[in-house]
């Protein structure tokens, strides 16, 4: 394990550690500085949302995870972190890899109908505003086998551009686009980050099939509210979601 500091962070990699997110837990007792990042080449147990695990090959992938103290925010503001880390995800992966991406909400990163990203996000809220969130980030860079269940599903930059590149110069350029996001946050320009955010909605306006309460719907996703839930159009109605309220049928035949 060693450090190394950014503008404004400090940068702790490690060779193998159960999930960055954990780690980053076990440190919040010692005060770690805003915006650090945890940084593993390896996860025995990687965290997606809920009980979902992230695999990645060892040494292949950004798996990261950051503290960030955004005090300022009230708790119903909170769901502006998710739309800092998904811009800064996108703005990545466009400016140092030509790759344009969209936000499948509510925590994933697609290109065309794959996933190259996930994000988890933990907060902790104290009365009026957070504490403390930590930022969980896995993005897929020379990952090439996802296993027989994923290969349908999943991709990464390694896969779209035919090139292999240096994880941790990739992890430097994401936390400096994360960085410059989060200013967007402290600076309240929260305006920009829901416009940027809507206009790169996974399958905003397309009239698409989904699966809620066990049944398959045909519904328009129109916009996300302030609160984080999704607003779908079903039968002439305006519906809110929350996470595994509703489950995307990507093939539409499923």
């Amino acid at each position: 394990m060693f450090n190394q500091s950014l503008p404004n962070h400090k940068i702790i990699w490690l060779n193998e550690t159960e999930s960055t997110n954990l780690y980053a837990n076990s440190i919040l007792k010692e005060n770690p500085a805003d915006e650090t990042a945890i940084v593993a080449a390896f996860q025995t147990k990687g965290k997606g949302q809920h009980t979902n695990s992230w695999v990645s090959d060892a040494g292949k992938n950004i798996l990261m995870s950051r503290i960030v103290y955004p005090v300022f925010l009230k708790p119903d503001e909170i769901f502006f972190l998710n739309k800092v880390v998904t811009k800064a995800i996108l703005d990545f992966l466009q400016t140092e890899f030509s790759i344009s991406a969209k936000i499948k909400w509510p925590n994933d990163i697609y290109v065309g109908d794959k996933k190259i990203a996930g994000i988890l996000i933990e907060n902790a809220v104290m009365g009026s505003h957070i504490k403390h969130a930590i930022i969980g980030i896995g993005l897929n860079i020379n990952q090439e086998n996802f296993g027989e269940l994923l290969k349908q599903k999943c991709t990464s930059v390694k896969l779209i551009s035919g090139k292999e590149f240096i994880v941790n110069e990739s992890v430097i350029q994401l936390l400096h686009h994360l960085h410059n996001c989060y200013e967007m946050l402290i600076g309240k320009r929260f305006q920009a980050l829901t416009d940027f955010y809507l206009k790169h909605l996974y399958r905003l306006n397309e009239s698409r099939f989904f699966k809620v309460d066990f049944e398959k719907v045909e519904g328009t996703i129109v916009g996300v509210n302030h609160k984080g839930k999704l607003i779908v159009l079903i039968d002439g109605e305006f519906k809110t979601f929350m996470n595994k309220e509703i489950e995307y049928l990507i093939h539409d035949s499923n």
